[in-house]
């Protein structure tokens, strides 16, 4: 625990650093000699309830007076007076098995330590806390939590027993991620089952879906450009643009298959969809980003919370669309030829046919 206190101590931005590892009172402690206790014909229970009873007293009889409804307990222990000095454990008899009374200090040692004020579990686990503050002015918790991770990565092998986990902002975040994550596939999923029953087609949904990764792309280079950190909100607005950025492709897609089945060839269809969806395509994009561009740069005022939400919208859904516009129509053209050659007819058919 030290160890990480003092590796926090030269990270800028954090401060307030301390732990729950807290001193309390000096207490004496027993180690019994097995060996010894066994060959005397006692248990470490027998002794520890003996010990017990010394100091906390053990109910000898009970008493109930006539016509009383509650007995009244007879508790047997040492005077006050005795009880405070160390001697006392010098005069402890134990009775062992055979009812013989065998001196404690035969078979134990005692010891005069410092306690804890309190013992921390964790899942069942004695378990010391380091915790701190964080500037988010210089830095943030998570960059501060992978920064101790990376430096005190392997430490469990140094001390063979200890496991070291990371909790707080950082925790709570890494849950949220994950439960981003789930959220984000069944999003696709659910994105490509309507498409499918829409286009009545596996092949056209893969084609449309493909934007998804390009989008992503964008965000990510967003990320690096404006130095953020892969967070909560910023996968949030991954989430969002899952559902944002196929509108592009399922207006060139769709207009390619209606030319297609009006009896346009495959490669004049994609020509005329792309000259006459230009226009469209473009406009929904760009009405969405300058929309969001007052938030992603917090013009007027912002909320760093929703900031990395809207750089990776605005990012990713710039990206896909002039990715959409150029890979799509190839994807289109290649998906149609291997439906050709798999399934013995393209992915859309003439209305005639």
């Amino acid at each position: 625990a030290q160890k990480y206190k003092d590796f926090l101590n030269t990270i800028e931005g954090v401060e307030d650093i301390d732990d729950d590892y807290e001193s309390g009172k000096k207490e004496i402690m027993i180690e019994v000699d097995e060996n010894k206790a066994a060959e005397a014909g006692l248990t470490i229970s027998a002794i520890g309830s003996s010990v017990r009873s010394v100091f906390k007293g053990t109910i000898a009889t009970t008493i109930k007076q006539e016509k009383a409804e509650e007995e009244i307990d007879v508790i047997v222990r040492l005077r006050e007076n005795v009880k405070e000095s160390k001697d006392v454990f010098n005069k402890i008899m134990i009775a062992n098995k055979y009812e013989k009374l065998i001196p404690l200090k035969n078979v134990a040692s005692f010891k005069e330590r410092v306690g804890l004020y309190s013992i921390s579990h964790i899942e069942g686990k004695k378990a010391v806390t380091v915790y701190a503050s964080v500037d988010r002015n210089i830095t943030n918790s998570n960059e501060v939590s992978r920064k101790v991770l990376r430096h005190f990565k392997g430490i469990e092998n140094e001390y063979l027993g200890y496991t070291v986990d990371a909790g707080g902002e950082f925790e709570e975040q890494m849950k949220s991620i994950r439960s981003l994550v789930v959220a984000f596939l069944l999003a696709f999923f659910l994105i490509f089952m309507i498409l499918a029953a829409m286009f009545n087609s596996i092949v056209i949904p893969l084609v449309i879906m493909l934007a998804i990764p390009f989008g992503l792309i964008g965000v990510i280079i967003a990320l690096v450009v404006h130095k953020m950190p892969m967070s909560f909100f910023s996968i949030l607005g991954m989430v969002f643009l899952t559902g944002i950025v196929v509108n592009d492709s399922i207006v060139l897609v769709d207009f390619i298959n209606r030319l297609r089945k009006s009896g346009v060839d495959r490669r004049h269809s994609i020509i005329q969809a792309g000259q006459l969806r230009l226009r469209p395509v473009i406009l929904t994009t760009v009405t969405t980003v300058f929309g969001l561009l007052p938030v992603a740069y917090a013009i007027g005022g912002g909320d760093p919370i929703l900031i990395p939400m809207a750089l990776a919208i605005c990012w990713g859904l710039l990206f896909a669309t002039m990715l959409t516009l150029v890979l799509i129509p190839c994807i289109y053209t290649v998906m149609d030829d291997i439906a050709i050659k798999v399934f013995h007819h393209p992915t859309v058919l003439k209305n005639h046919e």
